[in-house]
């Protein structure tokens, strides 16, 4: 199975995250790595946001870019800034999807999200009890703001 974050970002590349980032760790990672976290803060973003104008393109996966007024391509500075902070702080946390392991018959032993680590074993399962939740950070997130849509469910 491939790694769903295996896909080519769209808000920065990994190139700017590791030519700006003051992190010396993250920007001398592989660009495997950086990539898989630009993918994994997209996913957040998007979250976060949950929708936001029309699409540049119809079969584009992520919200930006966006089209602007004159109906050309746009991805707001805000939203490659808040990508660049989500993909420090994952780094930094360790929330990274490492994938699984498996044993000789085919089956998964073992599986790592971040800090979070399954084992299985006969049918039992053991965690770790250092589980991290993914989140935006409050840089990326004053950013965001504006992006954000709230939905309101009508009442009679």
């Amino acid at each position: 199975m491939a790694n769903l974050f295996n896909r080519t970002p769209v808000y920065t590349s990994a190139t700017d995250v590791k030519d700006t980032t003051s992190k010396t760790a993250l920007a001398s990672e592989d660009d495997a790595t950086v990539v898989l976290l630009i993918c994994q803060a997209e996913d957040l973003i998007d979250t976060y946001i949950r929708s936001y104008g029309e699409p540049a393109d119809e079969d584009q996966d992520l919200i930006f870019p966006v089209l602007d007024d004159d109906g050309n391509s746009l991805l707001p500075r805000d939203i490659t800034l808040a990508t660049f902070y989500t993909v420090e702080q994952l780094y930094e946390s360790g929330d990274t999807i490492t994938g699984a392991t498996s044993t000789g018959s085919g089956a998964i032993s073992s599986e790592k999200v971040g800090d979070h680590t399954v084992s299985y074993d006969v049918g039992t399962s053991t965690t770790n009890s250092n589980l991290k939740l993914l989140g935006i950070p409050p840089q990326a997130e004053a950013l965001l703001k504006k992006y954000k849509q709230t939905f309101y469910k009508a009442t009679i």
